[in-house]
């Protein structure tokens, strides 16, 4: 710590309770705490320059504003400028949010302290490089571009517009090592005007240095919507970070400010309206993003070194898919809106003939509020929580939650997957993120071309799916991993009931309703004709089992399976009238609980004693997608190093909400790993394969599954996805026991001919 500085707290009132919380992460450095509002930044100067204070760790909005200038700036926010750092009349400024994230942000202590270190110990930073850019002009493209062709990596950022889908410019940083070894950079902006400039854009991405971007599926697709593609993608700060401390935000203003002392939030610079703002905008993000991996590559442990090069290779498939889309079929999507309409209004009717014939919106905050008041409940908020929470106190209440819920549902149906104008040319288009969760599983949302859907969230059942057709001359295929979650929890876990149920040749869920309900399976499910024989009940097994598994609590289970599943739960199992649906849930959980009784005994103490222990939660298992097959000992060896690890800063053993995150993780996470090198082996044995590409299309990870497209008289090709799918893994289980066990691939292909649309395919 630099001896002999002083510095400054300047905060406000609503900090006071947190200033012990601060303290602990200044240690002995004198700090001058203000949590007045301060009028100016010249009255601030005046009175840190009579204390000799250096450095100013600065939390008033107000003062921001001054600070970043607000006649050039659009309204700055705490949060996108925190560990911003400024420097002005020799006094230097770093933004923090609120003391109170300190208690309610689990990761805040972490980057509190690593901001504060901008001022406290400012020689542990690495050296910030000298900035520098210039605009592209036809006499200097040429020697810039002979410049480039020395870079030792080169950055890529761009800029786009919605309408008209375009790229306004792009931004290329060279990382260059000078004469004494040093190492350089040098932006270079090209805007997008002409034919002339697009070929010297195309001439930069075909440069021979590796490429860095910052999430970069979204600046690819939109080189590909111009015909052009990039050369040597290697490295994407996005996923190098996601790979390493993936709880933390992971948008480049964060990782600009966590990586580089100096750096200063611009992402403002792009609504001022003055064009030269915003070449110089996208200069510092491809500035930015070169030093973030630079620097990330000097600090990373190498664990996530490892992490990024099992998730950065998901880019590529990914975008495939993302690209393919699927066709959706128009007259069925606005005859499935019109019927959606239909039960809106047949709902909206029934409340409103209940209340007199009086008009009633079920969307308006302010008219429900006012309908649960009269009916004598203290409202706080009516979103869904909430009116769950209400439903619980009289049926009345619930009767009018439930249909208010119901409609709510049915609009958001119909305004996400079911309005026009969501299809790019015919056809619904998809993100899919290997950066989007903790665990690794791929996440989905929009496209980047601002149009599409989230692919993951589609209701099951025909409602929506009815909608996607598949490609003249193809079918739907779908491969589901079975159970997939619950084979990975017991032998994770080491629960020899739980591995027993799951991994035997017997239905799952109908074995768990047996044992939760005292039930005959023989009632349940017919073995031969492999039938449930009572479907409402085994439904009700197993969405007990996939809440359970994770530690799920009453409330939880009320929200999720929602009050009228609950309601016939409690019918079907006579369970006693008068019990709430909570007291339904909590009957419901008990019965899992009571039936694997190791889940919480062994292994959630051993998830909290790993976390509290390491900050770390690791995954021991081995994929034996290895040729030739590896030494039992060398597997075993592959084990005790680890593989996907998460880096923790929850603690669950004071957090519930932690507890429940963290048991979830080893799982959901060992699932993800699964199925994404299953999703590897299809991308790359089939569908870029040219024995089989011509004949397959690849479409979606979706939860367990992946779904394609395979053309009529190629069903062979769901066979080779079940193969590609189901890979052997070895684990050490909780109790200290390796297994190895597969899980088994269910293939969807619909009735014969083959599913036209994606429902056919089967839920």
């Amino acid at each position: 710590m630099t001896q002999n500085k002083i510095l400054a707290y300047v905060g406000t009132p609503e900090d006071k309770e947190y200033l012990h919380r601060l303290k602990s992460l200044v240690g002995t450095a004198k700090v001058f705490v203000r949590l007045d509002e301060i009028s100016t930044l010249v009255e601030l100067e005046l009175w840190a320059k009579e204390r000799s204070i250096t450095g100013i760790f600065l939390n008033q909005k107000h003062l921001l504003k001054k600070l970043v200038g607000v006649e050039s700036r659009a309204n700055p926010s705490l949060d996108s400028y925190q560990g911003s750092y400024l420097k002005r009349n020799g006094i230097e400024y770093v933004v923090l949010n609120p003391l109170e994230h300190l208690v309610k942000v689990n990761y805040a202590p972490f980057t509190f302290k690593r901001f504060l270190s901008k001022l406290l110990t400012p020689e542990k930073w690495n050296p910030t490089p000298e900035f520098h850019w210039k605009l592209y002009e036809p006499s200097n493209c040429e020697a810039i571009y002979e410049r480039f062709k020395t870079a030792i990596v080169i950055s890529i950022d761009i800029e786009t517009t919605e309408n008209p889908l375009r790229i306004t410019c792009c931004s290329y940083t060279g990382v260059f090592s000078s004469a004494t070894g040093a190492l350089e950079t040098y932006s270079y902006v090209i805007p997008i005007k002409d034919d002339y400039t697009w070929v010297w854009v195309d001439r930069f991405n075909q440069l021979p240095a590796p490429k860095i971007f910052q999430n970069g599926k979204y600046d690819i697709s939109y080189f590909l919507h111009y015909g052009s593609s990039v050369h040597n993608y290697l490295f994407d700060t996005a996923h190098a970070f996601h790979a390493w401390l993936s709880e933390l935000p992971k948008d480049l203003g964060f990782l600009g400010a966590f990586f580089v002392r100096e750096a200063m939030y611009w992402k403002d610079l792009a609504k001022t309206g003055d064009m030269m703002d915003y070449y110089l905008y996208n200069a510092k993000d491809s500035w930015t993003t070169a030093l973030v991996f630079l620097y990330w590559l000097l600090e990373v442990p190498e664990w996530a070194v490892q992490n990024y090069c099992d998730e950065f290779p998901l880019v590529f498939p990914c975008l495939l898919a993302e690209m393919t889309g699927i066709k959706q079929d128009q007259e069925i999507r606005a005859a499935a809106y019109a019927e959606t309409e239909v039960k809106i209004n047949d709902l909206t009717a029934e409340i409103q003939q209940s209340l007199g014939g009086r008009s009633f919106n079920p969307g308006s905050p302010k008219q429900c509020t006012t309908l649960f008041k009269i009916l004598g409940v203290d409202v706080t908020s009516t979103d869904e929580k909430n009116i769950l929470k209400y439903s619980l106190i009289h049926p009345l209440i619930e009767w009018y939650g439930t249909r208010i819920l119901q409609i709510r549902k049915l609009r958001k149906e119909n305004s996400t997957y079911l309005v026009e104008g969501k299809n790019y040319h015919g056809r619904i288009l998809y993100a899919l993120n290997p950066q989007g969760t903790d665990s690794s599983r791929l996440a989905s949302s929009k496209h980047h071309f601002w149009c599409g859907l989230q692919i993951h969230n589609i209701t099951t059942g025909p409602s929506v799916r009815r909608c996607f057709k598949a490609d003249e001359g193809f079918y739907f295929g779908e491969a589901d991993l079975e159970q997939a979650e619950s084979r990975d929890t017991g032998y994770i876990s080491g629960d020899e009931n739980l591995i027993l149920n799951v991994s035997g040749s017997k239905d799952f869920h109908s074995i768990n309703a047996s044992a939760f309900f005292g039930l005959s399976y023989n009632d349940l499910y017919d073995d031969v004709a492999r039938r449930s024989k009572n479907k409402p009940i085994r439904n009700i097994a197993k969405r007990v089992n996939h809440g359970a598994n994770y530690n799920m609590g009453a409330n939880v289970l009320v929200d999720t399976m929602g009050i009228p599943a609950l309601r016939e739960a409690q019918k079907l199992l006579d369970l006693p009238k008068i019990w709430s649906p909570k007291t339904v849930a909590e009957y419901l959980l008990s019965r899992f609980n009571a039936t694997y009784p190791k889940l919480k005994g062994q292994w959630y103490a051993s998830i909290i004693q790993e976390v509290i222990t390491t900050t770390m939660l690791v995954s021991r298992a081995y994929h034996h997608t290895d040729s030739p097959p590896l030494s039992e000992q060398e597997i075993r060896r592959r084990i005790s190093i680890g593989g996907w690890t998460r880096y923790c800063f929850g603690r669950p053993d004071k957090n519930k909400s932690d507890l429940n995150s963290y048991v979830a993780h080893p799982p959901q996470s060992l699932n993800a790993q699964t199925l994404n090198k299953a999703w590897m082996r299809v991308f790359y044995e089939i569908a870029m394969n040219p024995q089989f590409s011509r004949n397959f299309r690849l479409l979606a990870q979706i939860h367990d599954s992946i779904l394609f497209l395979y053309r009529r008289g190629h069903e062979y090709l769901a066979t080779k996805v079940k193969e590609c799918m189901e890979i052997p893994v070895t684990v050490l289980g909780a109790d200290k026991v390796y297994r190895t066990f597969t899980v088994p691939a269910a293939i969807k292909l619909g009735a014969p001919p083959g599913a036209e649309f994606w429902h056919q395919t089967g839920d």
